[in-house]
């Protein structure tokens, strides 16, 4: 090793190692930190992720909740106004009846 590093000055001295100076249990130790930390970050970002999510699914519903009921009441508006008219017409009619009625027996005599 030692001609290794003499030869290439850049080589890496295995003596002054981490993971050779320290005990097995320490360094798997390290690694589960290591581990546990990075699955903490995953979660978090999952959990915004979720909320993310959730927020996006909540304002679809709200937005067909509104659509639907946008679309009813457009539905009750265009069924009472067709009522309307058709009342307005038939006593139109009705009226103009009464007065062609009146007007011929005016004429008459």
């Amino acid at each position: 090793m030692r001609r290794v590093q003499e030869m290439n000055p850049r080589a890496p001295d295995h003596k002054s190692d981490a993971l050779t100076t320290e005990p097995k249990a320490i360094v798997v130790q390290k690694i589960k930190v290591i581990s546990f930390q990075k699955l903490r970050i995953i979660i978090n970002v999952y959990k915004s992720h979720f909320v993310v999510v959730a927020v996006v699914v909540v304002v679809e519903v709200v937005v067909v909740v509104v659509v639907v009921v946008v679309v009813v009441v457009v539905v009750v508006v265009e069924v009472v106004v067709v009522i309307v008219v058709v009342v307005v017409a038939v006593v139109v009619v009705a009226v103009l009846e009464v007065v062609v009625i009146a007007a011929a027996e005016a004429v008459k005599y």
